[in-house]
């Protein structure tokens, strides 16, 4: 379930985080793995240690990643965009951000494999932060990998691919491997 947020106003959406529990209910009800990715931003980044506790202890999803906030998709490139149009998405606060990464470093040691995010990815945050500009992205896609319940409540691969289908209020009637195998996502997979 991407973008876990307590009060659904930075993706517009009333109710998101009742529903992304609901959605966190139905998958452990079919025995599949829950990982919640938080994306590091102005509006989380300050609780996001506390966020790691509640949701490995309380909520008990299986573990937890972090991205930092990047260049939004579908949007022109522009180098600058931390300090442009934006600008309320970059966090604000230096010294409490740079204290919330390195108190995520530390849980990072104490949860183990649990935050699945790496000790080099979550110290390349802090360098990230304080230079966008040498931010470099690696490593391999998840597409095929994942099933991403979005918080409008549609359903894909990839944020960046076509939904597979478009409420999520089929998951009353329809098992995950249904939905991986429909002819929807068929098509993405081709």
């Amino acid at each position: 379930i991407r973008c876990l947020h307590y009060n659904g106003y930075s993706i517009g959406v009333k109710g998101v985080f009742k529903r992304a529990l609901n959605g966190i209910k139905w998958l452990k009800q079919h025995q599949i793995p829950v990982d919640i990715l938080s994306i590091l931003m102005n509006d989380t980044i300050l609780n996001a240690p506390d966020m790691v506790e509640w949701v490995l202890s309380e909520i008990k999803v299986d573990r937890i990643q972090f991205n930092f906030i990047m260049h939004p998709l579908s949007t022109d490139f522009d180098e600058e965009w931390p300090n442009g149009k934006f600008s309320s998405l970059w966090p604000k606060d230096k010294e409490g951000s740079l204290a919330a990464l390195d108190l995520l470093i530390e849980k990072k040691m104490e949860w183990e494999k649990r935050i699945v995010t790496s000790l080099g990815q979550l110290r390349a945050f802090k360098n990230y932060f304080l230079d966008p500009s040498v931010f470099i992205k690696k490593g391999e896609c998840t597409m095929y990998k994942n099933i991403l319940i979005h918080p409008h409540g549609t359903i894909s691969f990839c944020q960046r691919h076509e939904n597979a289908f478009n409420e999520l209020s089929i998951l009353e009637n329809i098992s995950p491997a249904e939905i991986f195998n429909s002819e929807n996502f068929l098509k993405l997979r081709k």
